[in-house]
């Protein structure tokens, strides 16, 4: 039998529920924040629920009218500030209009605080109580310490589907904890293509969900797949977001896509009424709603309504007849890329008329796409005559181009192609495909300085469907990967072979890397559902878990602490608390108060334990018994929720040793700078502006060899640059650069460009390189001695914040979509 630990229970501070966002009467928070999705009440859980007998009946309960109001990023701060104001007087105008139901597009707090969600519920009228459904945005789930806990508890777990007013609706969830961007993932979009199946015939569909999809837009890592299921299935006929804070009206892809203005930046709502066309076709009519600020004033005084557009819920879809019937890629050489597209003559499959035709375009998927807009430049193709294919012309015939692909990374790529119609209408489809690496020119040098890493092989672990953003550890023949639904896998790699399983164990969510105690061959897994728990890495066997009472999204660390056996100690931070625990037997050591959140990992010398919070500050602490702070260094001031946007919250901070009269420094970093402090006294000794939070920072000696960062060993002084270098510090920002600086002084030997975005997968040094791995996929090699670019390769194009692994010259780096790749370096 393991052992089990459990502390004093730290204090709680609810935030208010009421009525259908109660999940149980009396229901503990605690309780529904530490659940995993799975074990959430069945009515929320990702399987299409059971409809409602009667059409309509609960929805238009109370003489509710037909139409129904959406809002979107509310951003409630629940201080008081005056947006809280705007909101509630908006909440308070689609009240009076007695709407079937209230749709919110996510971002409905401002940091996901729950004084926040206390805020929006006390600005929610009771009218629409229970009629109001949400979806959550990034805002709620980027600074999150319960891992979506909260907004589960508070609103319900997405996805979910009703039917009202004669309408089916479906809310959808692409966001990640912790994280800024989306992926939906299989598990998600397989429930929305059973759940489109089960719609009945005539009703029409509205999806939601608080990321815009297609076009320029390139917030959703998989977004091509959701397109693609709402072309595919006959009733979806609006797709609905928020996120951009931009008013917009696509018709693509068999939907009419709209983004919203956000209700923090004025008081504004949306009004969609059912109407019928002068031919008997059924609408919805689509206005813009702009009640007073001030809650109404006077008793005459009502919102402003600009009719915005017009969504048809019958008859031919948006460019449901331009989806190209067949995409051919031919082979990539001297970097371009053949292509040809046909279209159908009879609107498709999507049973659409045929459309005039405008154009066929195509152009790369943006190799940076991250979370953003991206417009970039389409390349027109030209109708080869065939089938009657020719701009103008009904649809039918093929048409045949070429991209230029120089440039691109080789590996795994994806294009898009885009067929417009004369109205304005489009439909896009993405393909993937393979690129070559570019051969050498003519006359250049052998290459020998440079390096050709290729992949070898990409492995899905059995069930790994679910977002893999925990880095992989390795501890003696198993190399540890864990998924977002717990799923803890080992696996034993053998030469240039996909690994095989060693063992398989079923834990709750991990968004962090664990922790590894190589000499005791134990690994430490952190976890959201509140415990973090030991196995053995040869057999997976549980050897002790640990209650901290809140969920565990930090990354623990291993080191010699007070009071601790041969073992040592884990010091990890869940919720506000930072624990030492015994990492033979999971006993508690001590715990501390550290005024916020932390989602990053600690750092440990011999008498100090350095950690970022929340609260916007950096703390070092008695790694004895957690007294302190010893110091305290501040990084932002303002609100609450400033000190959380823009503190160190994510910060993982990085030692450097003290050497030939330099002082012993911890580097530390919020997402607009970086500090080099003196661990004694937390003196700022030197700053250098950029976001380099996100990307652990790397330790190298004098012989350019990555040295421990995070934890100092007793005696541990570092090279004095006797192996031909200086010691240095490899950092990261997220907007692409990567330098190493002078850990003492901040100076920087060198500073490389990449242009991509990089996060919490960072990189890793092997034989002399710094391989960086970016968000979207991209694996870059950086001479570690001038910063020089020697080599890269992309695996896969679904987003990474994993850290990576090296075995043997083989690097495996985990992705989002819940596969891993090796790359032989």
């Amino acid at each position: 039998m393991p052992a089990h630990h459990t502390p004093p229970p730290p204090t709680r501070h609810a935030p208010t529920r009421r009525g259908f966002l109660l999940l149980g009467a009396g229901a503990a928070l605690a309780g529904e924040l530490f659940r995993p999705a799975s074990a959430l009440p069945a009515a929320r859980a990702a399987t299409p629920p059971a409809r409602p007998a009667t059409d309509d009946a609960a929805a238009e309960a109370d003489s509710a009218g037909p139409g129904f109001a959406v809002i979107t990023d509310t951003h409630v701060v629940g201080d008081g500030a005056e947006r809280d104001t705007r909101v509630a007087a908006t909440l308070s105008a689609v009240a009076e209009r007695r709407p079937a139901f209230l749709l919110h597009l996510g971002d409905i707090t401002d940091t996901g605080l729950p004084e926040q969600y206390r805020g929006y519920l006390d600005a929610l009228p009771a009218a629409l109580a229970d009629r109001a459904h949400h979806v959550p945005g990034n805002h709620e789930t980027r600074w999150d310490a319960t891992a979506k806990g909260l907004y589960r508890a508070t609103f319900g777990q997405p996805p979910y589907s009703f039917d009202a007013a004669g309408l089916h609706v479906v809310g959808l969830d692409p966001t990640q904890p912790l994280q800024e961007n989306g992926h939906f993932g299989r598990t998600q979009l397989d429930w929305l293509e059973r759940d489109l199946r089960a719609v009945p015939e005539g009703r029409s569909t509205v999806v939601i969900g608080h990321f815009p999809l297609g076009d320029d837009w390139y917030f959703v890592d998989d977004q091509d797949r959701l397109l693609s299921l709402l072309a595919e299935a006959p009733s979806p006929r609006l797709l609905l977001a928020g996120h951009v804070h931009d008013e917009r009206v696509r018709r693509m892809n068999g939907v009419t896509q709209l983004s919203l203005r956000d209700a923090r930046g004025g008081p504004v709502c949306y009004w969609f009424e059912p109407a019928t066309t002068a031919e008997g076709l059924r609408e919805l009519v689509v206005s813009r709603l702009e009640p007073p600020a001030d809650g109404g004033g006077a008793p005459d005084a009502v919102p402003v309504a600009t009719e915005l557009t017009r969504v048809p819920l019958d008859g031919p879809r948006p460019a449901g007849g331009l989806r190209p019937e067949r995409v051919w890629l031919g082979a990539v050489r001297d970097g371009r890329l053949p292509l040809r597209v046909r279209l159908p003559a009879d609107g498709g499959p999507a049973g659409a008329a045929a459309a005039s035709v405008a154009g066929v375009a195509a152009r790369p998927y943006p190799e940076a796409a991250y979370s953003g807009t991206i417009a970039g430049e389409w390349r027109p193709l030209e109708p080869d005559g065939s089938g009657g294919a020719a701009a103008g012309r009904g649809a039918g015939g093929s048409w045949r181009g070429e991209l230029d692909l120089t440039g691109v990374t080789p590996g795994r790529q994806r294009v898009t192609v885009r067929v417009t119609g004369g109205d304005g209408s489009f439909f896009e489809r993405t393909e993937s495909l393979e690129v070559p690496p570019a051969r050498p020119a003519p006359g250049a040098a052998d290459g020998a300085e440079r390096r050709a890493p290729r992949v070898l092989w990409r492995y899905r672990p059995e069930g790994g469907h679910a977002p893999r953003q925990a880095g992989l550890a390795r501890c003696g023949d198993a190399l540890v990967t864990a998924d977002g639904d717990g799923t803890v896998t080992a696996l034993r790699l053998a030469g240039d072979r996909p690994p095989s399983p060693l063992w398989r164990r079923r834990l709750g969510p991990v968004h962090r890397r664990p922790a590894v105690d190589e000499a005791g061959g134990r690994v430490y897994l952190p976890s959201a559902d509140g415990r973090l728990y030991a196995l053995d890495a040869a057999t997976g066997r549980t050897l002790w878990r640990f209650e901290a009472g809140a969920p565990v999204v930090s990354e623990p660390v291993v080191a010699a602490a007070g009071g601790t056996g041969d073992g040592g100690a884990v010091l990890f931070t869940a919720g506000t608390t930072l624990f030492a625990v015994s990492a033979d037997d999971g006993r508690p050591l001590w715990r501390a108060e550290v005024g916020g959140m932390s989602a990053g990992r600690v750092a440990v010398d011999g008498e100090r334990v350095y950690t970022g919070s929340g609260d916007g500050r950096v703390l070092a602490l008695s790694v004895h018994d957690g007294a302190g702070p010893l110091w305290a260094f501040t990084t932002r001031t303002g609100t609450t929720h400033q000190r959380l946007l823009y503190g160190p919250w994510n910060c993982a901070p990085l030692l450097a040793p003290a050497v030939a009269g330099r002082p012993a420094t911890v580097l530390v970093s919020t997402v607009s700078q970086l500090w080099v402090l003196g661990r004694a006294d937390g003196a700022v000794l030197a700053g250098v502006p950029g976001g380099w939070m996100y990307a652990p920072a790397v330790l190298l000696d004098g012989a350019g060899a990555p040295s421990p960062g995070a934890v100092e060993r007793p005696g541990g002084g570092g090279d004095d640059g006797a192996g031909g270098g200086e010691p240095g510090a490899l950092v990261m920002s997220e907007w692409g650069a990567v330098a190493r600086l002078d850990p003492w002084t901040g100076g920087q030997r060198w500073r490389t460009e990449l242009g991509l975005r990089l996060l919490n997968a960072g990189g890793v040094v092997h034989d002399g390189v710094l391989w960086t791995l970016a968000v979207s996929g991209q694996l870059t090699g950086v001479d570690v001695v001038d910063g020089r670019v020697v080599g890269a390769v992309r695996p896969g194009f679904h987003h990474c914040f994993g850290g990576a692994a090296v075995v043997d010259g083989v690097l495996v780096l985990p992705d989002q979509d819940g596969e891993l790749h090796g790359v032989l370096l």
